[in-house]
């Protein structure tokens, strides 16, 4: 630990915009073996109100300052998705555990290489898909497990997944923009594979910052391999995907809808049955993932965790952060984890079709 006094865990937090304030900083400044030691930003009025709203004690207007500051045990790092990878190898280079806003690269090639630097500098390099640490999604993947094992609803048949979310629609809380633009920009890693022609680097962007959160659900809750088998890219920015999990397909359609309302749900199809999960605005302090359970016959059974045990999933995804540089404890999902996402949206995009 940076102090043999104080033995909470000193975070350093790189980028302070709106993601950070909303969800990461207050999550955190919620925990009570955490202190927020630092905040590094180069847009300064934005640095200095947001330091100010969170009594961030230290504050840098070069995030590479602060990487050479001793007092520092944990670095999360929230910037621009092209910058993401280029800051998150300084803060693995400097041994120090990461938590790194997705994506956490654009590449497979780049993501591999954050992996083995984590690996060689022995930290832990944890990638925020806060997904993983909703209630909802818990109970959802407890209860698949236990009908994949008991077999009530039958044999499992297919998988849907569906995600069109043009908005977040929940009430924004109280944040800051930044008024002016970046005096200067950090150099950024390959926006896209190589063999991508730059037309379509945009939608592969939509790919990589939306589709990457349902495939690494998807990963966790059905495994690996995930094999790519077709791949629609339509106008608009709808694309479809189906893949190959180890024992059923998946369909996954992405789309940027907006509809008022969070539209994204699993449908898991057993062959007397089906069960579902549907996911409220990752936004939603107060809302967790709701559990459908449909039989045969016709009935239906809604589910969701006690009240009591519900928590705002950026609150327990911080937790488990700071639990594993503190303990050791793996982070889930990690950088290797994320990185086979990566290499699967690469392989979706060897085989797209795209409409004109």
């Amino acid at each position: 630990m940076a102090s043999d006094v104080d033995d909470s865990v000193a975070v350093g937090v790189i980028g302070a915009g709106f993601i950070a304030q909303v969800a990461h900083l207050p999550a955190l400044a919620s925990i009570a073996g955490c202190r927020i030691a630092a905040l590094a930003d180069n847009r300064l009025e934005l640095l200095d109100q947001v330091a100010k709203r969170y009594a961030i004690p230290r504050r840098f207007n070069d995030y590479r300052e602060m990487l050479a500051s001793p007092d520092i045990d944990a670095v999360l790092v929230v910037m621009p998705r092209r910058a993401q990878s280029a800051v998150t190898r300084d803060v693995l280079g400097k041994g120090l555990p990461a938590l790194t806003e997705k994506p956490m690269a654009y590449t497979s090639a780049v993501a591999n290489e954050l992996v083995q630097l984590a690996k060689a500098n022995d930290v832990t390099l944890a990638v925020g898909y806060p997904r993983a640490y909703d209630c909802g999604v818990g109970l959802f993947r407890t209860l698949l497990e236990s009908e994949k094992a008991e077999g009530e609803l039958g044999e499992l048949l297919h998988v849907r997944v569906a995600d069109f979310c043009g908005a977040y629609t929940v009430p924004m809380p109280p944040h800051t923009r930044g008024t002016k633009p970046r005096p200067f920009r950090y150099s950024e890693d390959p926006a896209a594979p190589m063999f991508l022609e730059p037309k379509l680097h945009q939608a592969y962007d939509y790919t990589i910052n939306v589709m990457s959160h349902d495939l690494n659900l998807v990963r966790s809750l059905f495994g690996d391999p995930l094999e790519a088998i077709t791949f629609r890219v339509r106008p608009g920015g709808v694309q479809h995907a189906v893949l190959a999990a180890a024992a059923v397909d998946v369909e996954l359609s992405v789309g940027p809808a907006s509809l008022g309302v969070w539209d994204q749900r699993i449908d898991v199809y057993f062959r007397k049955g089906c069960l579902s999960l549907v996911l409220d605005s990752s936004l939603a302090r107060q809302s967790c993932g709701v559990v459908v359970r449909r039989h045969s016959g016709g009935e239906e059974e809604r589910l969701m965790p006690p009240i009591a045990k519900r928590k705002f999933a950026f609150d327990l995804q911080a937790e488990a952060f700071i639990e594993s540089v503190r303990c050791g404890v793996p982070f889930c999902p990690d950088g290797e984890m994320a990185a086979k996402d990566i290499a699967t949206i690469e392989n979706l995009w060897r085989i797209a079709s795209v409409a004109s």
